[in-house]
C-alpha cells in the first residue's frame, strides 16, 4: 500500500504561538482547498475578495464547478488536473480566471495534492496570486514594441502618427488620444476659432507657433473640429507645449484648472488626462501627445506614456530630417538639371538614375532612353572590353575620380570626349549612386589637334624655306633661325641664337634698319615677332 504523499497535520504538534487560522484569514494571497471534481472546500478572505465575493462562505456556495465558473478557458482546468495527477503539484502555473462580475484576471497558482491512506487524491491545496497587473504590463510592453517596430517601416508619416494614437487608446484603454505638431499658423485668416481671441488666458499670441492636430483615435477621430488648431500656451494642450516639464498627468480632471470645459469632462465621465511634450534633441517643443481616460492612470502607465512620447518625438524628428533632405535633393536636382555641364548619377550595377539636359544635348539620348535602363551603359560604351576596363578602374578608385577623360558614343554614332569628376561625399546627395560632373572637351581637343597640325606644318615650312627666316624678341635678339642663315652668314644657328641682329647689318644700312625695324615690330601682335631684315644689309 503506498504511503501518503503528505502526512496528516494531526501528526504534527502545533508550534507554540502559531495560529494557523489567523495566518489563513490575513494572508495577502488566495489560499484554497478544492476537490478534483471541481468543488471548493475552503477559501480564505483574500481569495474571496480577489474574485469579487463578500465572504469565503459566499464564494464556496456560489462556485459549483471550478472549471466552468472560475476558468476563462475550461481546458486550463483540465491541464491543471493532469499536472497534479502526474507530478503531485503545479508550480507557478499561469492561467486566466473569471471574477464574479465576469471580468478576467490572470493568476499564478502553486498547489499540491492531498492523498488518503490508499493513495487516492482527495483534494488540492494551494495558493493563488493575482498577476493581472504584471500580465497587463507585459502585454502593454509587447504592444509598445510592436508599435516601435511598425514605426520603423516605410509608411507615410500621417499613418505613423495615427498608429501612435491608435496604440495609446488600445494599450491604456483611453477614451481618446491625439497628437498636435508645432507649425506656423495657417488658418488665422480663414476660419480658426482661436484667431480672434486677443485677451484672456486663451488668447492666440503666437501666430508663427501653432499646434496642428495631425492624428486622433478613440471617441474622436476627426481632424477638422474646433481643436484642429490650438494656440501655443493656451488651453491644456497649449500649456503642455509651453511648459518646461516633459509632461502633465492628473487623475482628477473634472477639478483640474488646466481643463477649461469641466462640464464636458463630467458629461463623458472622464477621470484622467495626460499630456506629454514631444521634444527635439535640444529640448525644444515640436508637438504634444495627449489622452483622456475614464479610469485613473498609475505611475507605471505614465512611464510607458513617456516612452511612447519619446518614441513619437524620434519619429517626428526623422520625418523632419527626411523632409529637409528631400527638399535639399529637389533643389540640387533642379539646379543640376539646368547646369550647362553634364551631370549624371549611376549605381554600382551601372544603371543611370539621373541624366540632365546637358547629357541629353551632348549624347543625343533622352532621359526616357537612359534612366533605369540596364542597357544604357552599352549604348554609350559599346565596346565590352572597354566597359570592363572602365568598371575595374572605377572600382579600384573607390568611385573617386578627378578629370577622367572618357570617350563615349553618341546616338548618331559620333565620338565625344568627356572630362569626368565625381562629386565628393560631403555634398548631401542621394548616395545610392555615384554622382559626377562632366565637361565635353571634344571641340577643345579637335582645336588643339588642329593647332598641333598647323604648328607642325609651319615648322616644316620654317625649316625648309630658302629665305632667311628668324624669330627675335623686342630687343633684337635672335630666338630661332632657319638653316638658311648658316649658308648666308657662315655662322651656325647655335652661334647666332641670342645675338643681336643689328650686329650683322651693313654699316651703310644701319640707320635705315634701326628706323624701319621698330615700325615693323610695332605692327606685330606677338612679343616674339619675326624680324624682317633686308638681305643686302647683312652682306658685308
Amino acid at each position: 500500500m503506498p504511503e501518503p504523499a503528505h502526512p496528516s497535520n494531526a501528526s504534527v504538534p502545533p508550534l507554540p504561538g502559531f495560529d494557523a487560522r489567523d495566518i489563513l484569514d490575513n494572508a495577502p494571497i488566495g489560499i484554497f482547498t478544492s476537490t478534483p471534481e471541481g468543488r471548493l472546500l475552503s477559501v480564505n478572505p483574500a481569495m474571496a475578495k480577489m474574485f469579487g465575493y463578500d465572504s469565503p462562505q459566499e464564494m464556496i456556495a456560489s462556485v459549483a464547478d471550478i472549471g466552468r465558473h472560475l476558468y476563462a478557458d475550461p481546458a486550463d482546468r483540465e491541464a491543471f488536473k493532469r499536472l497534479m495527477e502526474q507530478h503531485d503539484q503545479v508550480v507557478d502555473q499561469e492561467s486566466r480566471l473569471r471574477r464574479r462580475n465576469g471580468s478576467v484576471l490572470w493568476v499564478s497558482q502553486n498547489a499540491r495534492v492531498v492523498r488518503d491512506t490508499h493513495g487516492k487524491i482527495t483534494s488540492y491545496q494551494g495558493f493563488i496570486k493575482d498577476i493581472s497587473v504584471r500580465k497587463r504590463t507585459e502585454e502593454r510592453i509587447a504592444k509598445l514594441n510592436q508599435l516601435k517596430e511598425s514605426l520603423l517601416g516605410l509608411e507615410p508619416f500621417p499613418t505613423k502618427m495615427q498608429r501612435v494614437t491608435d496604440a495609446v487608446v488600445d494599450i491604456f484603454n483611453a477614451d481618446f488620444a491625439r497628437i498636435w505638431l508645432i507649425r506656423k499658423g495657417d488658418l488665422c485668416q480663414s476660419g480658426c476659432d482661436h484667431a480672434d481671441v486677443v485677451e484672456g488666458p486663451h488668447a492666440c499670441r503666437f501666430r508663427d507657433t501653432c499646434l496642428h492636430l495631425v492624428a486622433s483615435s478613440g471617441r474622436y477621430t476627426h481632424l477638422d473640429g474646433k481643436h484642429r488648431r490650438v494656440p501655443f500656451g493656451s488651453y491644456k494642450i497649449g500649456r503642455v507645449a509651453a511648459s518646461e516639464q516633459p509632461g502633465f498627468l492628473t487623475n482628477t480632471v473634472a477639478d483640474d484648472p488646466w481643463v477649461h470645459d469641466q462640464a464636458w469632462v463630467k458629461e463623458l465621465g472622464l477621470v484622467s488626462f495626460g499630456g506629454y511634450r514631444l521634444q527635439s534633441h535640444d529640448g525644444q517643443t515640436i508637438g504634444v501627445l495627449a489622452l483622456f481616460s475614464r479610469h485613473e492612470l498609475n505611475e507605471a502607465e505614465e512611464n510607458l506614456l513617456k516612452t511612447i512620447a519619446n518614441t513619437t518625438s524620434e519619429v517626428i524628428l526623422v520625418a523632419n530630417s527626411m523632409d529637409s533632405l528631400r527638399a535639399s535633393e529637389e533643389r540640387f536636382r533642379s539646379l543640376a538639371e539646368h547646369m550647362p555641364m553634364l551631370i549624371n548619377a549611376i549605381t554600382e550595377d551601372s544603371c543611370f538614375v539621373f541624366w540632365n539636359r546637358a547629357c541629353e544635348s551632348a549624347t543625343g539620348y533622352s532621359r526616357q532612353e537612359i534612366l533605369h535602363n540596364p542597357e544604357a551603359i552599352k549604348l554609350l560604351y559599346p565596346d565590352p572590353s572597354f566597359r570592363r576596363q572602365l568598371a575595374q578602374e572605377w572600382a579600384a578608385s573607390g568611385y573617386n575620380f578627378v578629370n577622367k577623360e572618357i570617350a563615349l558614343r553618341t546616338k548618331n554614332g559620333n565620338k565625344r570626349i568627356i572630362l569626368w569628376t565625381n562629386l565628393p561625399p560631403q555634398i548631401a546627395l542621394p548616395r545610392e549612386a555615384t554622382w559626377a560632373v562632366g565637361l565635353d572637351i571634344t571641340d577643345r581637343i579637335i582645336t588643339e589637334e588642329a593647332l598641333r597640325e598647323k604648328s607642325a606644318e609651319l615648322d616644316r615650312y620654317f625649316t625648309s624655306s630658302l629665305d632667311l627666316l628668324c624669330i627675335a624678341n623686342t630687343q633684337g635678339q635672335f630666338l630661332r633661325l632657319n638653316p638658311t642663315w648658316e649658308e648666308v652668314l657662315g655662322y651656325s644657328v647655335a652661334e647666332l641664337e641670342g645675338r643681336i641682329f643689328l650686329d650683322f647689318v651693313h654699316p651703310e644700312d644701319l640707320d635705315a634698319t634701326i628706323k624701319d625695324v621698330p615700325a615693323k615690330s610695332h605692327r606685330q601682335s606677338s612679343r616674339h615677332s619675326p624680324a624682317i631684315i633686308p638681305t643686302r644689309a647683312l652682306n658685308s
